[in-house]
């Protein structure tokens, strides 16, 4: 009977265009990886999810790593760089830092929350799966380019406002880590509380963090020296 069906799924997959087929792999490892983790996931379960022979999933991804890289990793670094892009249309036009702070954590929280299971895949698979491990961790991590972009920001508003930018690697990892949690975790980060605070009140709530902390930094920092 599976062997049937195999057939049949092959003669649909004939018929359909090769950009098609790879579509349909994609969103159902996507779905999948999702729900099921990178380990518990089969190849074979893909192909009946897209309605496809497995053969096909090795003929346009070679194996299940490197499905996984296209299927959660690269739109995951996608939507990283169009949040990047977006933010760079308005890098230099000068701010408050309140407005900045809340436009760019809101904007990064809505961005996990909407794309909560790609990161929860991609966390799980990155800690547990030697085979994707590391998918977070090098210069062309879909985080990475926040992290940068975060420090450049923070670099800038330390210059306009007369003070020596430190070393912010660190500086800018800590909070992310906070929104991170709060976006993806909020079960565990919010246990106790009752009623789910709003999206509005947790951006505000995380502001109000950086920006102390922010201006703390700054307060404690050297005057630039003028030249």
């Amino acid at each position: 009977m599976s062997g049937k069906r195999t057939q049949g799924a092959a003669a649909r997959a004939k018929r359909r265009k090769g950009s098609e087929v790879r579509a349909l792999i994609l969103e159902s490892a996507r779905d999948l990886f999702a729900t099921r983790g990178y380990h518990k996931t089969t190849s074979r379960e893909i192909a009946a999810a897209a309605g496809v022979s497995e053969r096909l999933i090795y003929f346009h991804f070679t194996n299940k790593a490197n499905l996984f890289q296209q299927a959660v990793v690269a739109p995951m670094t996608a939507f990283m760089d169009a949040f990047v892009e977006d933010w760079r249309r308005y890098a230099d036009t000068p701010l408050d830092l309140d407005l900045v702070a809340t436009r760019w954590i809101g904007g990064m929280y809505d961005l996990l929350r909407q794309h909560r299971q790609l990161v929860l895949a991609l966390l799980m698979a990155d800690a547990y799966e030697s085979e994707v491990a590391g998918s977070l961790n090098g210069k062309e991590s879909p985080i990475a380019a926040i992290h940068a972009l975060t420090e450049e920001i923070m670099t800038a508003e330390y210059e306009k406002r007369g003070y020596a930018a430190p070393d912010l690697r660190l500086t800018v990892r800590l909070p992310f880590a906070t929104l991170l949690a709060t976006a993806v975790f909020d079960g565990p980060v919010l246990a106790g509380m009752g009623r789910r605070p709003s999206r509005d009140t947790l951006v505000e709530e995380m502001v109000a963090l950086v920006i102390h902390g922010a201006e703390g930094r700054m307060q404690a920092a050297p005057r630039r020296t003028r030249t």
